[in-house]
């Protein structure tokens, strides 16, 4: 058997002193009871001290969540700048068999350019029959690329996709779409809808925007159509009473005719008596 202080062995065994090692256990344990043994804590003092201790954890870490939702919020906003919807006019009373147009825009932030819009716009076919789609206007920087037409009234849906020429001419702000011309084909009433989860704006850095939509179109055909009488007017005419202007009889002096009563006149014998009684005079 090899000796502990042989030169094989790398380093000396040490050997415990328990006596050591309880003297140095006794010497701490008296040295913790000279600083607590000589003043005791109430469980108030250890819960205003653990109180203290906890706002001060909780003070730095409520000021860090805060400043991170502050920036998570601003690159929200950065990241998903909101659009508005409309369509105008908002009611619409039109009778059966009758044709109207609605118009649609969109509002979006004036720093932001709009690469492309895709529009979904709903109805009711029973009600309405889609006629037509229109720009709104030539000077809109926005260009109708396509829609689905040819289901439109089957389905009652009505899909729109615009998009810019070019990153120069992308317009912001205010923007006129489409001018959608319907026909009433029933009595009824029903609305034109902007669905927001089918429709989408790009901008021109690749974001998508949220969606928002102000209105819906409103269409009343239960409208009864009542025809006035027509009403003549009788021209009055002005009459003239003649006005009587009276007149002076001349007077006539009338002498007497003497009669001779010698004159036999015979019996179915006409006497003619002359206008006249100036008698000529001969000429020498």
């Amino acid at each position: 058997m090899k000796s502990d202080s042989a030169p094989s062995r790398g380093y000396p065994i040490a050997h415990r002193n328990l006596e050591l090692e309880e003297l140095y256990e006794k010497k701490y344990k008296e040295n913790i009871n000279k600083i607590f043994g000589k003043h005791k804590f109430s469980f108030k003092e250890i819960f205003i001290f653990f109180s203290l201790l906890l706002i001060l954890i909780a003070v730095p870490f409520s000021i860090y969540r805060i400043r991170q939702s502050e920036e998570m919020s601003k690159m929200a906003k950065a990241s998903e700048a909101e659009v508005k919807f409309f369509i105008f006019p908002k009611e619409n009373q039109v009778t059966k068999d009758k044709s109207f147009s609605i118009s649609t825009k969109l509002l979006g932030p004036n720093d932001k350019k709009i690469s492309s819009v895709l529009v979904s716009i709903s109805f009711n076919e029973s009600h309405l029959k889609l006629q037509e789609i229109n720009e709104e206007s030539s000077d809109n920087k926005i260009n109708y690329l396509r829609s689905t037409l040819e289901s439109a009234n089957r389905t009652g849906k009505i899909k729109v996709l615009l998009g810019a020429g070019s990153k120069e001419s992308a317009p912001t702000g205010l923007v006129n779409l489409i001018k959608i011309n319907f026909k009433v084909l029933s009595t009824a009433s029903s609305e034109i809808r902007i669905d927001p989860a089918e429709s989408q704006v790009v901008f021109i850095d690749g974001k998508v925007a949220k969606i928002k939509v102000d209105n819906n179109a409103k269409v009343d055909s239960n409208i009864v159509v009542s025809i006035a009488p027509t009403v003549v007017s009788t021209p009055v005419v002005a009459t003239l009473s003649p006005t009587f202007i009276p007149t002076v009889a001349p007077t006539i002096n009338v002498s007497p005719t003497v009669i001779p009563t010698n004159i036999v006149v015979p019996t179915n014998t006409i006497i003619t008596s002359p206008i006249s009684t100036s008698s000529a005079t001969p000429e020498p």
